[in-house]
């Protein structure tokens, strides 16, 4: 599937993961979502396998959509499908600032 560097979709994807996943399991594997291939910003990326790591491609998700946009938060956030309130706030919660990373 391409999720267009949308957020919400690979979030909402992530989640129905692990709804469905057997109580006694507590990663999601590439058999919990049948093969599905994530992309990110035009690059396939690993598929998660806890929660921590739909942060840190949230995170990474950001910073690169900044990066790829001139640091334009409005690009950045048509980029991903969100608003740009969504891009400040998860800037401030992963701390993401441009002169951590010019």
């Amino acid at each position: 599937r391409d999720y267009q560097e949308n957020i919400r979709d690979l979030e909402n994807l992530i989640e129905a993961a692990v709804v469905s996943l057997p109580l006694n399991k507590q990663v999601i594997t590439l058999g919990t979502l049948q093969g599905c291939e994530f992309k990110k910003m035009g690059t396939a990326i690993p598929i998660p396998v806890s929660f921590d790591d739909l942060e840190e491609i949230k995170e990474e998700m950001v910073l690169q959509a900044l990066e790829r946009n001139g640091w334009k938060k409005v690009a950045a956030a048509e980029a991903l499908g969100v608003t740009r309130q969504t891009i400040d706030n998860l800037a401030s919660r992963y701390k993401i600032r441009r002169s951590n990373h010019a």
